[in-house]
């Protein structure tokens, strides 16, 4: 009879939420027993472990979650940089960097969103690099924004190399000519 009861208690959500504020309480004392379990192979759990790290505040914390944006799983990596962000804004930018080349096509636009106002030259570097490297249209048109907003002398250099002409230009890079000359200012020409 303890058995059942005891299985329906662990599901409840009133104890979950209350495992939660413990755990938030924790973290904010001690946050290495947590970080540690960011292993954990239940994704749910790393996931909510995160997002705690992250409002614990501690820089204790940076570490584990720069080792989370290296997780197998692309959810996790991604819930990984968002908390990095919130905790420390600096190594989220040189996450963000990394996060730039990785396969899944979410984690590459959150970084794209971080570097958007990251200081510096290497964003525009990685964005340079990035364009490169055929990435799709979207992601193409996306990260040409991104340097357009940026507003630095690197940035339009690459935005100018972008939006000349070349014969023979493929599809993709025709799209990238036309989104630099617009965020140039140069409109179709």
């Amino acid at each position: 009879v303890a058995r059942p009861l005891l299985g329906r208690a662990r599901s409840h959500p009133d104890e979950r939420r209350t495992l939660a504020l413990l755990l938030a309480a924790a973290a904010r004392l001690r946050p290495g027993p947590l970080v540690r379990r960011l292993n954990d192979p239940r994704r749910r759990l790393v996931r909510g472990l995160l997002a705690i790290l992250a409002d614990s505040g501690r820089p204790e914390a940076i570490d584990g979650l720069r080792r989370a944006c290296a997780h197998p799983d692309a959810g996790i990596r991604l819930d990984a940089l968002r908390s990095l962000s919130r905790l420390d804004p600096e190594q989220a930018v040189a996450a963000a960097l990394t996060a730039l080349r990785d396969p899944a096509p979410e984690l590459r636009a959150e970084a794209r969103g971080l570097l958007r106002s990251a200081p510096g030259r290497e964003p525009d570097i990685a964005l340079a690099t990035f364009l490169q490297a055929p990435p799709t249209r979207a992601e193409g048109r996306e990260a040409v924004e991104v340097l357009a907003g940026r507003r630095t002398g690197l940035a339009r250099t690459t935005l100018q190399h972008l939006a000349r002409r070349r014969l023979f230009a493929s599809a993709g890079s025709r799209d990238l000519q036309k989104a630099a000359r617009r965020a140039l200012g140069g409109g179709r020409r």
